[in-house]
């Protein structure tokens, strides 16, 4: 700190603007050189990783004291000149970042980390940081974070023990915890700026029982007695799947993360909006959550080309549509798809095995019903899905619902997927099973 001159500036600037000497370098570099020797001629480069971050921005931040001298290029590295020595005496710590409580936190744990070693313990000056806007904050925020705790049973009962609020308040402060008991206001807690994970009261209540003891806590038997069983879905997954094991096909298990290329484009449908994105994404090839399985089966043929002739793959597994009734703005979909590849299409192959699942399930096809029949009843209807070959196409429905559909895949697709060979593929809605 006493080798720089504020107040500092954080700044985007042109890389070819920006020349220093990165932290531990004896050379001075421009941004564009920086990232060409940390990519192509520092061995073993830890920061190279990183570089992807700001590498196709036209502009870079950079962070100057008030004689331009540089401190820091978050978020790569720091300048030689900033560096702590054997003679330093004043720290200067700054954060940057893209999630201000996040930032708040390293910050306050930082502060109070280094401020136990200062001439006076503790001693932390604050710093006014002006915004875009001209908003002034002075930062850090070491306040602590009160939480109020009316009833103490309420900590019992998640432990499972009987103990008594000043005793609480008593072994809270062993914990590092400011703890005090009132009988009008119950138990008031206040937890440091270091203590980040302390977000509600049942963190308080584990803290609690760790200074108590776990092994002291006594064993009791539960009041209710309950017994576990599978979900209804995977148990019938579990039966889907043996059955179409048995039926020769071999399961795979594939990303449920794809791009949206891959989820429409690839498949020659129309992006409708139902899909569930990711935001800011890493790798653009897990953008959203899928909506269909057919992807993955393609990508999982498109990978095992070598692979003898004729191959026959399924998955069973979930996909994910956005659905505004429910509280997470999406619902998830257990289906289950299996995909056939060889010299000819297997179109009678990959409908046989949509036959297999309808009688397995007792679901009689629609030719086949009686008038006294209570059983779920299935047919199959023209279907227009540009992912299949036309008239070599069609929809599943049960009981006047479509659950499904199967063909020959289209050219154009397996040109996508960069497969040679014909596939037929099928994909069937299982939960409509369920209700049967």
């Amino acid at each position: 700190m006493d080798t720089l001159a504020p107040p500092f500036t954080y700044e985007a600037l042109p890389k070819k603007d920006i020349s220093f000497v990165p932290l531990n370098e004896e050379k001075e570099f421009t941004v564009d050189r920086l990232f060409d020797y940390y990519k192509n001629e520092k061995e073993n480069c830890h920061l190279k990783e990183f570089l992807h971050i700001t590498e196709d921005s036209p502009v870079h931040p950079v962070i100057y004291d008030s004689k331009r001298t540089l401190l820091s290029l978050p978020p790569i590295i720091n300048g030689d000149h900033s560096k702590i020595r054997l003679d330093t005496t004043n720290v200067f710590i700054e954060c940057t970042g893209t999630d201000k409580t996040k930032l708040n936190i390293v910050l306050n744990i930082m502060l109070s980390m280094f401020a136990h070693y200062c001439s006076e313990p503790f001693s932390i000056e604050g710093v006014d940081v002006t915004d875009s806007n001209g908003e002034k904050t002075t930062y850090p925020k070491l306040d602590d974070v009160t939480f109020n705790i009316a009833d103490a049973q309420y900590v019992n009962k998640l432990i499972g023990i009987d103990l008594e609020p000043s005793m609480m308040a008593s072994i809270l402060k062993r914990m590092q915890l400011n703890a005090s008991y009132d009988p009008s206001s119950g138990l008031t807690v206040k937890v440091p700026p270091t203590r980040a994970d302390i977000l509600h009261p049942c963190d308080i209540a584990e803290d609690i029982a760790i200074a108590y003891g776990y092994n002291n806590i006594k064993k009791t038997i539960p009041k209710l007695g309950t017994a576990g069983k599978q979900l209804p879905v995977n148990k019938l997954s579990d039966q889907i799947r043996e059955v179409v094991a048995q039926a020769g096909y071999l399961e795979v298990m594939t990303w449920i993360l794809i791009s949206l290329k891959e989820n429409f484009k690839l498949l020659q449908r129309e992006d409708d909006g139902s899909c569930v994105t990711i935001a800011k994404p890493r790798p653009e090839e897990f953008s959203v959550v899928r909506t269909t399985l057919i992807p993955g089966l393609l990508k999982c043929m498109e990978a095992n080309k070598a692979m003898n002739l004729p191959v026959d793959i399924f998955e069973c597994g979930d996909v994910v549509v956005q659905d505004k009734t429910r509280d997470t703005g999406s619902r998830n979909n257990r289906r289950i798809a299996a995909l056939h590849c060889g010299s000819g299409s297997g179109f009678e192959k990959i409908h046989s095995l949509v036959d297999r699942l309808m009688s397995q399930n007792s679901i009689v096809f629609k030719g086949e019903s009686k008038p006294d029949d209570k059983r779920k009843v299935y047919e199959i209807r023209s279907s227009e899905d540009p992912t299949f070959f036309p008239k070599r196409r069609a929809d599943i429905f049960i009981d006047g619902q479509k659950v499904g559909v199967f063909g020959i895949v289209h050219p154009g697709v397996l040109k996508n997927f960069n497969l040679t060979y014909p596939c037929s593929i099928m994909e069937l809605n299982i939960e409509i099973l369920l209700d049967h």
